[in-house]
């Protein structure tokens, strides 16, 4: 017997070109067929859509919004979420999945939605972000680690995953010249040289030993600013290498703070969770536990 949630009309948006390769609609069937809703399914062609089908559903009386796809098509989605109360179910269908994997989300499309058939699920408010109107919930990049993402190859993407992202960062700080960075928050203006930016609302590399996941979290009412300094590649490769713990501030400055704004002596380019999103400079809003998620309960 299905458990019962007080969910009666779930829709379910999928980006058919996201990076993962498997039959999405028959594993919707089957992780589906025994849950006490009903539900249905949209695509999207172009960015934009995750936003409009959101937005629409909601206002059709869906209760529970679904997406499949990478960081980006979920961020698309999520500029048609708020500020609606609606929760979101995260499903992993992308290249580097951050987000999923920062909340535990399983990768597998049926143990992601057990939860639904199960009732082991709970709800949970998290922080976002706006970022020069721009919404976002895992991160914002900012400088040469942008250039450098950009400049990979998808079917090298799509084969390393969130390693290219790790490989990128070392590489950037290995051939890019500092700038100055200035940090405004309410109480104080922090002048800095930096290579690149990288401003989170959660932990994504636990594994890997580069961020501590107990230190990122998505409703502290606060974000982690990283100031990425020039120097020092050797301690960050041994670390990508021998997956090690490293202490950030050997090649970090890290502030936490909320709302803020940041200025750089020339334009560096944006990526809002993981697509590019204009120039510097850049005004960040925080907008406390403002996305509610659906989540499968730890066993």
């Amino acid at each position: 017997m299905a458990a019962t949630l007080p969910y009666k009309n779930m829709h379910v948006i999928v980006n058919p070109s996201s990076g993962q390769e498997e039959p999405v609609l028959g594993n919707l069937n089957r992780a589906l067929a025994d849950v006490d809703l009903t539900w249905d399914l949209s695509i999207t062609h172009q960015d934009g859509d995750g936003a409009r089908l959101a937005r629409e559903a909601i206002e059709n009386g869906s209760d529970l919004i679904c997406v499949y796809g990478g960081d980006g098509t979920i961020n698309d989605v999520l500029q048609g979420m708020h500020p609606s109360k609606v929760p979101l179910v995260l499903l992993a269908g992308g290249t580097g999945n951050e987000a999923a994997r920062a909340l535990g989300i399983p990768q597998n499309i049926e143990q992601a939605l057990a939860h639904l058939k199960t009732g082991r699920a709970y709800t949970r408010r998290i922080d976002i972000g706006r970022a020069n109107e721009r919404l976002f919930m895992l991160r914002l990049d900012m400088g040469k680690l942008v250039e450098i993402i950009n400049q990979q190859d998808r079917s090298f993407k799509k084969m390393l995953g969130r390693w290219s992202y790790v490989q990128a960062m070392v590489e950037s700080l290995s051939t890019a010249d500092s700038m100055g960075v200035r940090l405004k928050t309410a109480d104080a203006t922090y002048e800095r040289e930096a290579v690149s930016v990288m401003v989170m609302n959660m932990s994504y590399l636990d594994e890997s030993g580069v961020a501590d996941p107990t230190e990122m979290l998505p409703d502290d009412g606060l974000f982690d600013v990283l100031l990425v300094k020039q120097g020092l590649v050797e301690v960050v490769k041994a670390a990508t290498v021998a997956m090690k713990f490293v202490d950030m501030q050997q090649w970090m400055e890290t502030y936490q703070c909320g709302s803020f704004e940041i200025e750089t002596d020339e334009p560096m380019a944006l990526m809002i969770d993981g697509e590019d999103f204009g120039e510097t400079p850049v005004k960040v809003e925080l907008l406390p536990q403002a996305l509610t998620l659906l989540l499968p309960e730890e066993e």
